[in-house]
C-alpha cells in the first residue's frame, strides 16, 4: 500500500511540475514589452503555492499568485480545484475583481458541499501596455513590491484594499484598484513563505528586507534578482532549506528600445 501511495504521490508531483513549468506569453506593443520570470520551491513534493500568467491580448496579460492554506495532499487538491476554476473564469480575466469573485464563489461552493473549511490567499493583476495601467485585486494576500522611479514600495498594504481569502464564503467583494505603469520598471509578486521565514532567533524576514534586496538588485537582470531574493532569505535564516512553500513571480516593463519579450521559470 505504501508503495502504491508513493507512486500516486510521484505522479501528482510530476503533474504539478508540468502545469507550473510552461512558458510565458509574449507581451509587447510599439512602446514597450513585458518580461516574466518565476521561481517555485515546494517544501514537499506537493505544493500549495502556484502562479499563472494569462494571455488576454497581444499587449495585456493577467498575473495570478496564490497560496493555499497548509501543505501536502489537501492543499494540492485545492490547487487543482483553483486551476480548474481559473479556466472557467478566463472570460473575466480582464477584470481583476470579477475574476477573484468567480474563483472565490466557485471554491466556496465546492468546499461547502464537501463540508470542509479551507482557503487560499491570492493576488491578481492585469498589465495593460496599451493603456499603461496595472489593475489589480487582492484576496487576503501580501501585495507585490513595485520598483518605480528608483523607489521600492508595496501595493495593497491597507485592509480596505483587500477582500477575504478565497473559499471562506460566497459573494465576497474584491475591489479593483489601478496603478499607472509610466514609471514602473519591475513588479515582484510573492507568497508568504518569503516573508515568514524565520532566523534562529525567531525573527521573520519581513517586507523591509525584501524591499532592500530588490533595491540592491536594480542593476541586475530579472532572473538574477529573483535568485538573489531566494539566496537572501536562506542566508537570513541560516539554513539550506525553506520551511514553507515559496513562489516568486517577477515582471519587468521594458521600453521598446531595450525590450525583449518572454521569460523563464525555475523550480
Amino acid at each position: 500500500k505504501n508503495e502504491a501511495y508513493e507512486e500516486e504521490l510521484h505522479l501528482a508531483r510530476e503533474i504539478q511540475q508540468a502545469l507550473t513549468g510552461h512558458g510565458f506569453p509574449e507581451l509587447a506593443n510599439p512602446c514597450a514589452a513585458a518580461k516574466f520570470s518565476a521561481r517555485y520551491i515546494p517544501i514537499s513534493g506537493l505544493a500549495g503555492d502556484f502562479f499563472e500568467v494569462i494571455e488576454i491580448g497581444p499587449d495585456h496579460a493577467g498575473v495570478l499568485i496564490c497560496d493555499v492554506m497548509g501543505h501536502g495532499v489537501r492543499s494540492a487538491l485545492i490547487v487543482a480545484m483553483l486551476r480548474g476554476l481559473l479556466e472557467k473564469q478566463r472570460s473575466q480575466a480582464a477584470d481583476p475583481g470579477a475574476f477573484l469573485r468567480g474563483l472565490n464563489d466557485g471554491l466556496a461552493s465546492i468546499l461547502e458541499r464537501a463540508g470542509t473549511t479551507m482557503f487560499a490567499t491570492a493576488f491578481y493583476g492585469v498589465i495593460n501596455l496599451r493603456k499603461g495601467t496595472f489593475d489589480y485585486a487582492c484576496a487576503g494576500h501580501p501585495g507585490p513590491m513595485i520598483e518605480s522611479g528608483g523607489e521600492i514600495r508595496q501595493l495593497a498594504k491597507e485592509r480596505a484594499d483587500k477582500g477575504p481569502g478565497l473559499g471562506l464564503f460566497r459573494n465576497a467583494s474584491y475591489p479593483t484598484l489601478s496603478m499607472p505603469l509610466d514609471k514602473v520598471r519591475r513588479i515582484v509578486l510573492f507568497t508568504d513563505g518569503v516573508l515568514e521565514t524565520e532566523n534562529i532567533e525567531g525573527e521573520p524576514y519581513f517586507e523591509t528586507r525584501l524591499m532592500d534586496i530588490i533595491a540592491k538588485s536594480k542593476e541586475t537582470s530579472l532572473d538574477l534578482m529573483l535568485d538573489g531574493i531566494l539566496a537572501s532569505v536562506l542566508e537570513f535564516c541560516e539554513t539550506p532549506h525553506f520551511d514553507d512553500d515559496v513562489c516568486l513571480l517577477g515582471i519587468e516593463i521594458q521600453p521598446k528600445t531595450e525590450a525583449v519579450a518572454g521569460g523563464s521559470v525555475s523550480s
